[in-house]
């Protein structure tokens, strides 16, 4: 009986352990939101992209590539951030 009441126990603290890691995840997001705009998991997507065919270029298409990836992870100024309630 011990042990079942062990892996119960066991089973509520991971339960408890997981919804933290999750909250945590969630605050990183939003946080990641608020600095570089809520395209900011599509916009990192594109740049990987953009540097990818950046490294198969040369020359001025290279940098124009590698620009225009850069130009994605900026953060967005102050006045395109999303205004409202904070998390």
């Amino acid at each position: 009986m011990h042990r079942k009441a062990f892996l119960a126990s066991q089973a509520v603290r991971l339960k408890e352990a997981s919804a933290k890691v999750q909250a945590e995840a969630d605050r990183a997001v939003a946080a990641d939101a608020a600095l570089h705009g809520a395209n900011w998991q599509a916009n990192k997507k594109q740049a990987l992209k953009l540097l990818d065919q950046a490294a198969k270029a040369s020359g001025h298409k290279q940098t124009q590539l590698v620009t225009r990836a850069l130009d994605l992870l900026k953060p967005v100024s102050p006045q395109q951030r999303p205004t409202g309630p904070k998390p």
